[in-house]
């Protein structure tokens, strides 16, 4: 992981392949919600609720997480 970042019981992540939502409301068992990869290196995330800004290598992109799915 380059950076993580967490809003509520969601965690977000970026390692260089993506994006990836965790789910810690119960931290003995987190659960992985979702993971999108992105065409460049993703290298920082800031969470706000269930959205997180993602900046990669060119570009910055919200992703947002539907956690009543």
């Amino acid at each position: 992981m380059i950076s993580v970042s967490s809003a509520g019981d969601l965690v977000w992540t970026a390692d260089h392949e993506g994006v990836q939502v965790v789910d810690v409301s119960d931290p003995a068992a987190p659960v992985v919600l979702a993971s999108e990869a992105t065409p460049s290196w993703a290298m920082a995330v800031h969470a706000v609720g269930s959205q997180v800004y993602l900046a990669d290598w060119n570009a910055v992109s919200l992703f947002e997480i539907d956690t009543s799915a």
